[in-house]
C-alpha cells in the first residue's frame, strides 16, 4: 500500500453530513459615466473666460465625488451641468480669442481700417525722421499733454 492511500484510509470520510454550500458575489458593472474632469481642467488652465472654467471644474469634481459615493443620480446631474458649461466656456474662449486678435491687429500702427473695401489707403502719418527715439521703439505709448 502506498503512503498516500494509507493517509486517505486513516482520515476516512468527512464527518460533516451537510452538503457543501457556495457563496455567490455579484459585482455590479462599472457605470461609465463621464465626469469631464480633464476637459474642465483644460478650460480652467487655458480658456477660463469669466472664471467659467473654474466653476466647471468644481462641477466635474462634484460629479466624480458623487459617483465614488454611489449617488449616480446626482453624479449624472453634475456631469450634465459640467458638460453644458464646458461647451459654453470653450465657445466663449474661442470668441474672446478671435475678438482680441482682431483688436490687436487693428490697433497696430499702420494697420488697414476695419472696412471690407477701403476707398483710400491710410497714409503713414509720421516719417522716420520725426519720430522720437522712445516712440520709435515703443509705438504704443500715448502722448498726454505733450509729454510722452
Amino acid at each position: 500500500m502506498l503512503k498516500e492511500e494509507h493517509e486517505v484510509d486513516v482520515l476516512g470520510v468527512p464527518h460533516n453530513p451537510a452538503p457543501p454550500t457556495s457563496t455567490m458575489i455579484h459585482i455590479g458593472r462599472e457605470t461609465s459615466m463621464p465626469n469631464h474632469v480633464i476637459w474642465s481642467l483644460f478650460n480652467t488652465l487655458f480658456v477660463n473666460s469669466c472664471h467659467l472654467g473654474f466653476i466647471v471644474f468644481i462641477y466635474s469634481v462634484k460629479s466624480r465625488d458623487r459617483k465614488m459615493v454611489g449617488d449616480l443620480t446626482r453624479a449624472q446631474a453634475y456631469a450634465s451641468t459640467a458638460k453644458c458649461l464646458n461647451i459654453w466656456a470653450l465657445i466663449l474662449g474661442i470668441i474672446m480669442t478671435i475678438l482680441l486678435s482682431i483688436n490687436q491687429e487693428s490697433s497696430r500702427p499702420g494697420a488697414l481700417p476695419m472696412t471690407c473695401f477701403p476707398h483710400t489707403l491710410p497714409s503713414i502719418p509720421h516719417p522716420a525722421h520725426e519720430l522720437s527715439p522712445v516712440l520709435a521703439l515703443y509705438p504704443h505709448i500715448v502722448s498726454y499733454n505733450g509729454i510722452q
